[in-house]
């Protein structure tokens, strides 16, 4: 609904964005350690803006060379955030 409202064209950034304000919104609330915090906000950020990147052929402005353009940044991106928020669960385990 307020997806108009984010000021960035690429979905992945909405996206991203979309994830890391309500993660590091409800990380608040939950009675982690730091590092199984931040290993939160990296694995949400990065499945939200992979959810996101979903509708990108979706709306009537895109091309699928828009798609295909933003795929080939975006989902490096989504792979590095999502290890590195499984690596620091992980770490935080021992």
């Amino acid at each position: 609904m307020f997806l108009p409202l984010i000021p960035f064209r690429s979905f992945a950034v909405k996206g991203a964005i979309t994830g890391f304000l309500l993660s590091i919104s409800a990380v608040f609330f939950l009675d982690l350690v730091l590092i199984h915090r931040l290993s939160w906000v990296f694995t949400a950020t990065a499945l939200s803006s992979f959810l996101f990147l979903n509708f990108t052929g979706a709306s009537t402005y895109t091309s699928l060379s828009g798609v295909v353009k933003e795929m080939t940044w975006a989902v490096p991106l989504h792979i590095v955030f999502f290890l590195a928020g499984t690596s620091l669960f992980v770490i935080g385990l021992f």
